[in-house]
């Protein structure tokens, strides 16, 4: 869980940097072209290229100094400009850019570019700070230490206390971070089901329905990680008692869409 959490950070931090590159690359030309016609010196130039869009033109390209430029999106008269005509545009040395004479600003256009770029260092903020739903879970629970990784200095006897004693403290809390656990397919669930089993935390009537809920998930999964946490079940001090072990036989057995191979595998450790 942890490294596909890490995949989608580093992918959020590269889209936003991707996102802010792009929007400043087009700010660049957006502010030049503010430049020429704030202070830009007009000139006559001929019409050499015009492109059209749903019937009406879309934008005027003009000869200038022997090259040739897009003036810009056409408006007011410059929609009934044809291929040879003569208009005016502004232009500035040592601008790549020409304008058409009379378009009023291009202030829209940078705010709307402001705010990409905003978008853009929101994405690397989330994707650098952001850790997710699983984080938040991990630091409001005692069981953060299992939860984390952060096992290497804590013995395992110790972690399982830890684990019973969260669960006796706030049992629904528990029980919301397993489902989590077993929703993102993370394997440390299966030493968060044993701690419990071992201490006989489980009701029987919470031992099957939780059995019932695994068993479904891999049926519909079909993945591994499910088939594992089953098998804790299946050889866990719970299903000891007699109730548990004929309820979960008669499960396993009960069930269609078990392959046979696994059927047995699961009955023979039962």
């Amino acid at each position: 869980m942890k490294r596909n959490n890490l995949k989608e950070r580093i992918f959020t931090v590269v889209a936003g940097l991707f996102i802010i590159s792009l929007s400043l690359y087009f700010y660049e030309i957006t502010k030049s072209k503010q430049a020429v016609l704030e202070t830009g010196n007009e000139a006559k130039v001929r019409v050499t290229k015009i492109s059209h869009g749903k019937g009406t033109i879309k934008s005027i390209h003009v000869e200038f100094n022997d090259k040739e430029y897009k003036a810009g999106e056409a408006f007011g008269t410059y929609n009934d400009v044809s291929i040879g005509d003569s208009i005016s545009i502004l232009y500035k040395p040592g601008i790549e850019y020409v304008v058409l004479k009379g378009k009023k600003t291009y202030l829209n256009t940078i705010i709307f570019e402001y705010i990409i770029i905003a978008l853009g260092g929101l994405f690397v903020l989330l994707g650098v700070f952001y850790k997710g739903k699983e984080s938040k879970a991990n630091k409001n629970t005692i069981i953060g230490p299992i939860i984390e990784g952060k096992n290497d200095t804590v013995e395992p006897e110790e972690i399982k206390k830890q684990i019973v004693l969260a669960y006796r403290k706030d049992k629904q809390k528990v029980t919301r971070i397993i489902e989590e656990l077993l929703i993102a397919k993370d394997s440390r669930v299966e030493s968060v089901f044993d701690a419990l089993f071992e201490n006989h935390c489980f009701s029987s009537h919470e031992f099957i329905t939780s059995f019932r809920k695994v068993l479904q998930l891999y049926l519909k999964k079909q993945e591994q990680i499910y088939l594992d946490v089953i098998k804790v079940f299946v050889t866990s001090e719970q299903v000891e008692n007699k109730e548990n072990h004929n309820k979960v036989k008669n499960l396993i057995e009960s069930s269609s869409e078990l392959s046979p191979k696994v059927k047995s595998e699961l009955l023979l450790l039962l």
